[in-house]
Order: structure tokens, then C-alpha cells, then sequence
């Protein structure tokens, strides 16, 4: 009876133990293990290289210790920062200003969450995450609005540009208040205000120094020269929710004062650019957080075309409404940054299928490349 007592227990600590490990899988075969399979780029993934970090102590806060793992991922070829299901607060993350920065990858490094234990489908607008990341909201006329850093991105390490971070995603991730940019290289000018890109001159005091590198969203239209350098490889988004998102603009003066603040509109809350992109069963859901303000707004000579000119102003009620931005972008166009016929818009092995997009007013999905698969989305 002891014996067999003691080998009870013995396998009840094996079974914890097993429990306990963080999982290596690739999540894409596990979870396209049908027909239809999954894009084989994904296994070039370090999945077994995995950093638990629920366990993960160099670091002071949640930002802190996500730049430490992911640099330490990086320089031993990448692989996966794992968080357990729970609560992940990235307030901390210097989110304002020119100089910000988000959850920026690098090279190799993949985030996941836990694997859903019950609703795993984004077809009908809900999935069951386990894992969720919360992003600070900062207030604005009685409403909540997001950072201007509130962004998954990403970042070249060493010799490396924009174009040459590769093999980059999020998987099984809610994540409150953040966008997803991976953004592509382009000539960039010195600064937003003296690249004389589309819109520089608008680029409002406290931005108008910012040096251009493609980390934020902004960048390609106010600190972009006309050469298209590039584009990465390997882009996965899978399995998220993405709530409360907006790229926001306080950085651009559109004749509504220096306090004037909404979200931007060329921003999708999840823009990507490069190949062998795989966007699939991601939810972009409605919003319950939009709000009316009041702010001042310009009167322009519609007579006049697309200018700046500001016949009037005057107080207006705006709707702050987080489901008017694009919802997902993929190698968008970047308003004759590129010359004719230089390429780069069509990029290759695309493929977006399964997520459930709420959006009215701007369009849910935005995509070009070569050898483009779009399929079972829901708009």
C-alpha cells in the first residue's frame, strides 16, 4: 500500500511538472493540423527556445524585464518570450513624446500567450484568451486614449536596418490598447520637419526634431524621403484580440491647436509590411471606450482640393470612436514614396484568413503583394 502510495505521488509531481512547462510547439500546426495546413516559413521559429516569463526576474517592471528577455532571445538567435495565462502591465513603458517606445521585437523573437483552454475560433468575434497585456491610457476630455508608444513594433539590433528584422510575431495575446506597426525602410530625411515628405510641415513643435527610423507609424508619411529600401521577412499575428486600439496623432497640427488630438488616419490597428506575412483568427471587436469631446476644428475651401488652407474654425462635437481606422493593412500603399515601377508594394506569400475585423467609416482590410491569399474574414 505504500508503494504503491509513493508511486502515486511520484506521478502526481511528474504530472505538475509536465503541466508546468512551457509549451514549444509551433501554434500554427497545432492549431491548423487539418487540410488546410499553415504557411512552413513559421517553422523557422525557434519554438523551443522559450523564456518563461512568469519566472523571468531581470527587471523591475513587466517593460523592463520584456526588453531584457528579448534581447537575451535575440542574442542566442531568437526564440519565444512565453507568458502565462494572467495579467501583463505595460504602463511603465516610456509611451509619450518623439522618443517613446513599445513592446519593440527583435529579430527572432516571437510573444505568446497561453494556449486557449476553451473558445479558440475568432470567426465569431470572441476568442478565450488566457494571457492579457494592458497598455496605459492617457485622458483626454473625460475620455481614455492610447499613448503615443502604444505599439508592438519593431527594432534593428547591430548592423541591422528596419528591413533586415525578420521572423517577428504575436501569438494568443489580448492586448488592451495597442497596435500592432511593423513598418518597412524607406530613404529617410533628417528630421520629420525638414524631410519635406507629405505632410513635415504640419509636424507640430514637439515632433518636428524627431529623427525618422520606422518604428513609429507616423514616420513613412512626415520623415520619409521617395526611395522604398525594403521590407522584412516572416510576420506572424495569430490568435489576438486587439481592443481599444488606435494609432494615435499628437504630433500633427491639422489647424486644431496645439492640444488638438485624434487618432490618425492613415493608422490601422494592425499594419504590417514585408513577406511571408500570416495574419489569421485575430478579433478587432468593438469598442464600449469611444466618447464625444469638443475641440477645434478647421473649416477648408473644399473648392481648393487636398490643402491645408483654413478659411475658419470653429468649436465642433467630435466622436472619439476607436472602430473608424483601418483594421488591418498589409503592405499599404505609401502615397508615391516609391517611384513608378520600383516595387515594393507586392511583396510575396501573403496570407490573411480567419479574423473577425469591426470597423465602419475607413476600410477593415487594406492589402497588396504577390501570391495573396485573403479568405473566410469577417467585416
Amino acid at each position: 500500500m505504500k508503494i504503491k502510495l509513493v508511486i502515486l505521488i511520484i506521478v502526481l509531481f511528474c504530472a505538475k511538472l509536465l503541466l508546468a512547462q512551457p509549451p514549444k510547439d509551433n501554434p500554427l500546426a497545432t492549431y491548423y493540423s487539418g487540410t488546410v495546413g499553415y504557411p512552413a516559413w513559421t517553422d523557422k521559429i525557434k519554438w523551443q527556445n522559450v523564456i518563461d516569463m512568469s519566472l523571468y526576474n531581470q527587471g523591475l517592471n513587466d517593460f523592463q524585464k520584456f526588453e531584457k528577455a528579448r534581447d537575451q532571445l535575440y542574442t542566442a538567435g531568437g526564440g519565444i518570450l512565453y507568458y502565462p495565462a494572467g495579467t501583463y502591465d505595460f504602463s511603465d513603458a516610456p509611451a509619450d513624446g518623439p522618443n517613446g517606445r513599445g513592446l519593440m521585437l527583435k529579430t527572432g523573437v516571437v510573444i505568446r500567450g497561453a494556449t486557449p483552454t476553451g473558445d479558440k475560433d475568432a470567426k465569431d468575434g470572441t476568442l478565450g484568451l488566457l494571457t492579457k497585456f494592458l497598455f496605459k491610457f492617457n485622458t483626454r476630455s473625460g475620455g481614455q486614449v492610447p499613448r503615443d508608444w502604444n505599439i508592438f513594433g519593431i527594432v534593428p539590433s547591430g548592423s541591422e536596418e528596419l528591413k533586415d528584422v525578420n521572423y517577428v510575431g504575436i501569438a494568443w495575446i489580448q492586448a488592451v490598447g495597442a497596435v500592432v506597426y511593423f513598418g518597412p525602410q524607406v530613404n529617410w530625411g533628417a528630421t520629420w520637419a525638414t524631410a519635406g515628405s507629405w505632410q513635415s510641415d504640419l509636424a507640430k513643435t514637439t515632433w518636428k526634431n524627431r529623427v525618422p527610423d520606422g518604428t513609429h507609424p507616423m514616420d513613412p508619411f512626415n520623415g520619409g524621403g521617395t526611395i522604398y529600401k525594403g521590407a522584412g521577412n516572416g510576420r506572424l499575428i495569430f490568435g489576438c484580440v486587439f481592443q481599444d486600439a488606435a494609432v494615435m496623432n499628437d504630433a500633427m497640427d491639422f489647424g486644431s491647436g496645439p492640444s488638438g488630438f485624434y487618432m490618425y488616419k492613415f493608422g490601422a490597428r494592425v499594419g504590417i509590411y514585408g513577406s511571408d506575412v500570416f495574419i489569421a483568427n485575430n478579433v478587432l471587436p468593438k469598442s464600449t471606450k469611444n466618447f464625444k469631446y469638443t475641440q477645434l476644428t478647421c473649416n477648408t475651401d473644399q473648392n481648393s482640393g487636398c490643402t491645408k488652407k483654413c478659411l475658419s474654425t470653429r468649436n465642433s462635437s467630435v466622436l472619439f470612436d476607436y472602430g473608424k481606422p483601418n483594421g488591418i493593412d498589409v503592405n499599404k500603399e505609401l502615397l508615391g514614396l516609391t517611384g513608378f515601377g520600383s516595387g515594393g508594394f507586392f511583396k510575396e506569400r501573403i496570407i490573411v484568413e480567419d479574423n473577425y475585423v469591426y470597423t465602419h467609416g475607413h476600410k477593415g482590410f487594406n492589402i497588396s503583394g504577390k501570391w495573396v491569399i485573403i479568405r473566410n474574414n469577417d467585416n
